[in-house]
C-alpha cells in the first residue's frame, strides 16, 4: 500500500466508523443536508480523513485526529449551504450557519463527551 500502512488505514477506518453516528447527526440534523448529499459528503470525508492521517506530522495515535474529523464534517455542512440560495428555514441550520463550523464542532464534541460520561440508563448503552 502506498503511503499508509494497513494498520493505519484500518485504524483510520475504525475511528471514522466510530464517528459516523456523530457525523450523520451533524450533516442530517444540524445542517439538514438531503440524505443523498449527506451520503456523498460522508464518502468525501472518509477520503479526506485517509489523506489527513498520511500527512507528515500525524500523531502516532490517530484517535487524536477525531476532533479534526468532526470539525471537517461541520465545515462541509457549513460550506454546503454557504453559497446556496435555498437554505432551509430551519432553526438548527440557521443557528449552525450563524455560529460557524468550529463552534458547532466544539459543542458536538462536548455533548458527546457528556453523553459518554453519563451513567447508563436502562435500555440505553454508552458507546
Amino acid at each position: 500500500m502506498s503511503g499508509i500502512s494497513t494498520y493505519r488505514r484500518d485504524e483510520a477506518d475504525r475511528i471514522f466508523a466510530q464517528a459516523m453516528p456523530l457525523i450523520d447527526s451533524v450533516l442530517l440534523q444540524n445542517y439538514a443536508l438531503p440524505r443523498a448529499d449527506a451520503v456523498e459528503m460522508e464518502a468525501c470525508l472518509r477520503d479526506w480523513f485517509h489523506a489527513f492521517v498520511r500527512r507528515p506530522g500525524s500523531p502516532e495515535t490517530l484517535e487524536r485526529l477525531r476532533p479534526h474529523l468532526l470539525a471537517m464534517a461541520c465545515n462541509a455542512g457549513h460550506v454546503y449551504w454557504s453559497s446556496r440560495t435555498d437554505v432551509p428555514n430551519d432553526g438548527n441550520v440557521r443557528r449552525c450557519l450563524s455560529l460557524g463550523p468550529e463552534r458547532i464542532a466544539i459543542e458536538m464534541e462536548k455533548a458527546e463527551a457528556e453523553r459518554k460520561k453519563a451513567p447508563n440508563e436502562p435500555g440505553k448503552e454508552n458507546r
